[in-house]
């Protein structure tokens, strides 16, 4: 004998078998919300794009905007490499000095003979609390600077890049 569906499993549909997807409460909600999102994508496109604007140049050529913002890309991401390589050999400076590295080392002697000279002027600033705590506030600022710098160029020169 063949089994009989329950009225929520429908009519046509064997007994134990679930309801196809689409009849599924969730999946409804998702398949509404994938549609809604498909059009504002679409939307979104059209008006970006303005109703005479094209594509864009043709595969293969180059604007001399695009080469402009490429280039200006590159330059933004070397500012901020630059600076934050700068930052970085200020803080190895600092922990360095803390630990007492050997000063006839190499790599020591190198980072002590830069950061100094990298520390825009901030080595002095404070003064109280001990030598240490006056290097770590000290250059540590100074590191904080750096990265504050160059997170602040690149993100100048690609706006630069964009008009």
């Amino acid at each position: 004998m063949g089994e009989r569906s329950t009225p929520e499993q429908g009519a046509d549909q064997p007994r134990g078998e679930s309801a196809p997807a689409a009849a599924q409460p969730g999946v409804e909600a998702l398949l509404r919300w994938s549609k809604r999102h498909a059009e504002a994508a679409r939307e979104a496109r059209a008006t970006e794009s303005g109703p005479g604007a094209t594509s864009g140049p043709a595969p293969g050529s180059t604007s001399g905007a695009a080469v402009r913002e490429t280039l200006l890309g590159w330059l933004a991401g070397l500012l901020r490499l630059a600076c934050w390589l700068v930052a970085l050999l200020i803080v190895v400076y600092v922990v360095f000095r803390l630990t007492g590295a050997n000063p006839t080392n190499m790599w020591a002697a190198g980072v002590e003979s830069w950061a100094p000279r990298l520390d825009l002027g901030l080595a002095g600033l404070v003064s109280a609390g001990g030598p240490q705590i006056s290097v770590v506030v000290n250059f540590g600022l100074a590191a904080i600077v750096w990265a504050l710098l160059g997170t602040a160029a690149h993100w100048l020169v690609r706006r630069v890049a964009k008009l």
